[in-house]
């Protein structure tokens, strides 16, 4: 997996020098070309407004000239290949008017894959027309041939569309009607160059269970945008900053739970640009630091099954809940050697099937042998052991987010089950 950062709210597309040293400086490698905020260059309702306010800037150019975005994104290319970002991913704007604005909305896609071909970007999401799938057919059609020259992987998308000022679901929200187009693309073209670019944002507005959504699409998706929002509009915000009541508005759990079960594997796009936007420039170095930790943590508890499958011995350090929830969720399929806890008074007891060893016998594994920390006191074990000068892989088990979930509970005061 690869996780991307989105620039807006950072970096100017134009003027993109400022913006990306903040990058570098937060420690980020990877980002985005997103061009969504050119929507409206195909949208008659906002060509007339925007005139009023952009006249004579880069914006008015590409109105009359598409092709010109080749040109006037290179300093952004170029600027990120200097510094060593990479760009796996182009996100390109919807064509709200395709009867009215088609034939520039395509000149404008050529150039882009043409430009994503010279500059290593493998993927890049291009949204359905707002129409029907003979419409797409014919649309896509042309797009996956200039794809296939290009070398490059289409990625379709679940939108929402307003109705009356209200979002509703709009093209590909429905999981069968995603899965058939991709897969009719994918025969038309006899090969596999059509994915799926999963928008959380816009399940959570649809109110669309992520877990059910990310199973019916499977190996499919190839690309997630992951972001918080107030489930009403498409905002981009820090994941797990939308809360009410203590409570985030996004289901996180179903979400993880849909990235496990489908084993993803592609691009992960941290998108916190609404939330970056709203900030002042000096607090933005800072912020997209903590969106490098957030992009981590993410990664993490997304691979964590596939961290605990790719060893064939693990062994386990802690004899509380989190042991139980392991035991519990992954014990059967992964079962643990023994597990460890400092508490010498519980050395040689049994908990959850597993007799409970003194630290010191974790010595006495082979160095292939990983030892998962079961306790929230991760940093403080890790330096433990790492003091024990042993060569065995450390890795961290979290149980914040379960397969399965359980009303009970151990109280480790009282080595009993409430």
């Amino acid at each position: 997996m690869q996780v991307v950062y989105q620039s807006s709210g950072v970096v100017d597309l134009w003027r993109p020098n400022s913006g990306l040293k903040k990058y570098v400086a937060a420690g980020l490698t990877s980002g985005v070309l997103d061009l969504t905020r050119l929507d409206w260059l195909f949208d008659s309702a906002k060509i007339k407004e925007q005139r009023r306010y952009a006249n004579g800037s880069v914006e008015m150019v590409l109105l009359d000239q598409p092709s010109e975005i080749d040109r006037l994104t290179r300093p952004y290319l170029e600027r990120c290949k200097e510094l060593g970002i990479s760009l796996p991913l182009a996100v390109m704007p919807v064509c709200a008017d395709y009867e009215e604005h088609l034939e520039q909305y395509e000149i404008f896609l050529k150039s882009c894959m043409g430009l994503c071909a010279a500059y290593g970007i493998s993927s890049i999401m291009i949204p359905p027309l707002q129409a029907d799938w003979t419409i797409n057919r014919t649309f896509y059609d042309e797009i996956v041939t200039g794809a296939q020259d290009n070398k490059l992987q289409i990625l379709l998308t679940n939108q929402v569309r307003n109705y009356n000022g209200h979002y509703i679901r709009g093209i590909c929200c429905d999981t069968a009607e995603a899965v058939d187009w991709i897969d009719r693309l994918n025969q038309m073209h006899e090969n596999k160059c059509v994915g799926f670019f999963m928008d959380m944002r816009n399940c959570n507005i649809c109110g669309q269970n992520m877990y059910e959504f990310a199973v019916a699409l499977g190996s499919r998706i190839k690309a997630v945008r992951v972001c918080d929002s107030d489930g009403q509009t498409p905002s981009s915000l820090m994941p797990f900053s939308c809360v009410s009541n203590r409570q985030s508005k996004v289901d996180w759990l179903s979400f993880f739970r849909g990235m496990r079960k489908v084993e993803f594997d592609g691009v992960l796009m941290l998108d916190a640009g609404d939330s970056a936007a709203a900030l002042s420039t000096l607090l933005k170095t800072d912020f997209l630091r903590y969106e490098k930790r957030i992009g981590e943590y993410l990664q993490f508890q997304i691979e964590i099954e596939r961290t605990i499958k790719k060893y064939s011995n693990r062994a386990l350090f802690g004899a509380g809940n989190m042991c139980r929830n392991y035991m519990k969720c992954y014990g059967k399929e992964y079962p643990p050697l023994f597990t460890c806890d400092n508490n010498s008074g519980l050395w040689e007891t049994e908990f959850e099937g597993l007799v409970i060893k003194n630290p010191e016998e974790l010595k006495k594994l082979p160095d292939d042998c990983a030892i998962f920390i079961c306790n929230l006191y991760y940093e403080e074990i890790q330096e433990q052991l790492e003091t024990m000068g042993l060569n065995n892989p450390i890795e961290w088990f979290n149980d914040e987010y379960l397969p399965l979930k359980y009303t009970d509970w151990f109280d480790g005061s009282e080595r009993k089950m409430k």
